[in-house]
């Protein structure tokens, strides 16, 4: 079984794992899953009064300076705090043509990492000093991990989402492979996203290389669940 057995159960499991995710200690946990609960007014209503309980107590401990963080998730909460968090508001959609414009505030807020890189190349070998998905303070950040047709796959939320229910693929996390697809990964995910089709309906996985936009230099994909169709 890959996450959940049904759509249902995939989403339930999606959000009360985000209001659990919450804690006074986890700053990233707290912009995931603000960032998260933006996606729609549903997903808003179940975790505004938690996040916004959250907020008031990180914040008094960031003036008291006790709140320990990477820099990345201190630099992004100073920016929610100066744009407000009460400001910050539910995905906005225009259809235009054949595309879809979204409107998606937390999202402009992301550390570019290396997508702001100068890429000469797709292929860079895997660097354990920079940012990457075996990072200890990432564990509250996965959703499912476990093993799927005898490969193991970690999934965790995507921190500032751009699509329905936006997650991160990391299949076999402890060889610490670098973002460039083989043709191995390619059919790997193909077949997961065939398998899936009757359990996930609309169930879909996108792939960006270094240089299209990549931040993370360890093999990931961003998987959604979108019933209308993509254009192409």
């Amino acid at each position: 079984m890959f996450i959940a057995s049904s759509l249902t159960e995939f989403k339930t499991l999606f959000t009360e794992k985000l209001r659990s995710m919450l804690s006074p200690d986890e700053l990233g946990a707290f912009i995931l899953v603000l960032s998260n609960s933006l996606q729609d007014r549903a997903s808003q209503k179940i975790l505004k009064k938690d996040l916004m309980a959250m907020f008031v107590e990180l914040n008094n401990r960031h003036k008291a300076g006790e709140l320990i963080a990477p820099q990345d998730d201190l630099d992004v909460f100073e920016k929610i705090k100066k744009k407000g968090v009460g400001s910050l508001t539910v995905w906005e959609s225009i259809a235009q043509g054949e595309w879809e414009l979204l409107y998606n505030p937390m999202r402009a807020l992301r550390p570019e990492r290396a997508s702001a890189e100068k890429i000469e190349t797709v292929f860079r070998e895997f660097d354990n000093d920079k940012f990457h998905f075996n990072k200890p303070f990432l564990r509250p950040e996965i959703l499912w991990e476990g093993e799927w047709h005898n490969v193991p796959l970690r999934v965790l939320y995507n921190k500032f989402p751009f699509a329905p229910y936006h997650l991160i693929i990391v299949p076999q996390p402890e060889l610490e492979l670098p973002q460039y697809l083989t043709k191995d990964e390619h059919e790997l995910i193909w077949q997961l996203v065939a398998e899936q089709a009757d359990v996930f309906a609309g169930f879909g996985v996108g792939y960006n290389s270094l240089g299209a936009c990549a931040s993370v230099n360890q093999l990931h994909f961003q998987s959604f669940v979108l019933v209308e169709k993509l254009p192409i």
